[in-house]
This record gives C-alpha cells, structure tokens and sequence, in this order.
C-alpha cells in the first residue's frame, strides 16, 4: 500500500511538472505571438497616422467598429491603439530588410470607418507582423518575455532608447 501511494505521487509529480511547462511554454508563446501583432498593427496605424493624415477621431472609430465587429474583444481601445502604435515607433529599428519573419496577415477587405472610406488601400495595405534582425547585442529573448503592458510601462517611465534596453533587461531579471 505505502509503495502505491509513492508511485501515485511520483506519477502526479510527473504529470504536473509536464502540464506546468506546457502552461508557460504556450504562455511565453502567446506573449510573443501577441507582440508581433501590437508590433504589425502600431505599424499600421503610424503609418496611416503619420503618413496618410488620419484625422483627430480615427482611432477612436476604429476601436467601436473592431469591438462592434467581434463582440468580446478586449485590449483594442483607442488608447490601446496608441499604445501600439508608440511601441512600433519606439522599435521598429530592430526590423531588417533580410528578417526572419514571426508572422504576416493580410486582409484584402477595405477598412470603412463611418465616412472615411479612404483610409486603406484593399491592394497594399496589410499588417505585416514583427519581422526580427539578427543584432548581435539586442536582448531578444527578454524582448519577447515581457508582456505588452510592460513594454508600454517602460516607454511610460523611460522614453529615452538608451535606458529602455537597460530596464528591460533589468525587469527581464527581477521575474
């Protein structure tokens, strides 16, 4: 009896050591995947924002519609939005012409936001996700640990590019 109750625990312990990795190899999987699509879409949107001249109210409509669109969606508010877009414009140096690509999504559908119909181009716009580069001294593995919340916390407290690699390897370690 004592050696079945040894052999019952061994087997649960080994069963949920495996479960517990499992868990945090598709949570950091998740967190990665996710970053590459705040990454793509604050592309999308600095783009359009900076470029194409969206006017004062855009983000605020596009948000409406997505929530109205897919009922249940959290995290893409107006200020989540804005938020994705500071986080491409504070990275986007790591992308190369040469990456190794996380991602790509391509919507072919026109984007008609109340009046706006000329916001997107059907042909040639598409949110292309994080593409990453081979530097040599970038900490992509703590890159890619920390949450989107946490990335935009640091922008939040250290907007200078020189101290936000430091805090992120510094919080990267704190975990």
């Amino acid at each position: 009896m004592n050696n079945e109750i040894q052999n019952i625990t061994s087997a649960v312990n080994v069963i949920k050591t495996a479960i517990l990795q499992s868990q945090t190899h598709a949570a950091k999987a998740v967190n990665q995947e996710m970053l590459a699509l705040y990454f793509g879409i604050g592309r999308f949107i600095s783009a359009n924002t900076r470029n194409r001249n969206w006017g004062k109210g855009v983000l605020a409509r596009i948000s409406e519609r997505l929530r109205s669109e897919l009922p249940g969606l959290r995290g893409f508010g107006e200020s989540s939005l804005k938020n994705m877009r500071l986080f491409y414009e504070a990275w986007n140096f790591i992308e190369s012409n040469s990456p190794i690509g996380i991602g790509e999504l391509t919507d072919k559908t026109t984007i008609a936001v109340e009046d706006s119909s000329n916001l997107c181009n059907n042909e040639t716009d598409t949110i292309r996700q994080l593409q990453l580069t081979n530097l040599p001294d970038f900490p992509l593995t703590e890159f890619l640990s920390i949450s989107f919340t946490h990335h935009v916390r640091i922008l939040d407290f250290g907007r200078t590019f020189v101290l936000y690699p430091l805090l992120l390897q510094l919080q990267a370690r704190s975990r």
